[in-house]
C-alpha cells in the first residue's frame, strides 16, 4: 500500500508541475523528447548503414568528421540567427531539416550522400 502511495503521489506532483508549465515550454519538452528519441534510435545505426553502401572505415571516419566540423562551423550561425530571428522560427527549420536528413538517408545511394544527410541532421541537433 505505502509504495502506491508514494507513486500515486508523485504521478500527481508530475502532472501538477507539467500542468503549470506554459505551452511554449510544454512545446519545447515535446519537441526536444522526441528528437531525443528519434536520435538515439537512428544515429547508431548510420555507421551501419554507410558501411551497407560501401563506405571503409576510413570513409566513415571522414563521414563523420566532416558532418561535426561543419556543425561546428554552424554552431555560431544557429545562435547568432536564434537571436536575430526568434526561437520558433528557427525550431521549424530545424523540423524541416530533420525531415530533410531522414529523406536523404533514405534515398541514398552511395555512403557520399550521407555526408549531406549527416550535416543536415546534425544542424538540426544543433537548433534543439
Amino acid at each position: 500500500m505505502q509504495i502506491t502511495e508514494k507513486t500515486s503521489g508523485a504521478i500527481s506532483r508530475g502532472y501538477g508541475f507539467l500542468k503549470r508549465q506554459q505551452r511554449d515550454w510544454k512545446v519545447t519538452m515535446a519537441r526536444t523528447s522526441s528528437s531525443l528519441f528519434f536520435y538515439r534510435m537512428v544515429f547508431p545505426y548510420v555507421s551501419v548503414y554507410a558501411m551497407a553502401l560501401g563506405a571503409t572505415g576510413t570513409q566513415l571516419g571522414i563521414i563523420n568528421s566532416v558532418g561535426m566540423g561543419i556543425t561546428g562551423l554552424v554552431g555560431p550561425l544557429v545562435g547568432w540567427l536564434i537571436d536575430r530571428t526568434g526561437v520558433k522560427r528557427i525550431y521549424l527549420i530545424g523540423i524541416v531539416l530533420l525531415a530533410v536528413s531522414y529523406l536523404i538517408y533514405g534515398l541514398a545511394q552511395s555512403w557520399t550522400i550521407i555526408i549531406i544527410a549527416m550535416v543536415a541532421y546534425l544542424s538540426f541537433v544543433l537548433i534543439r
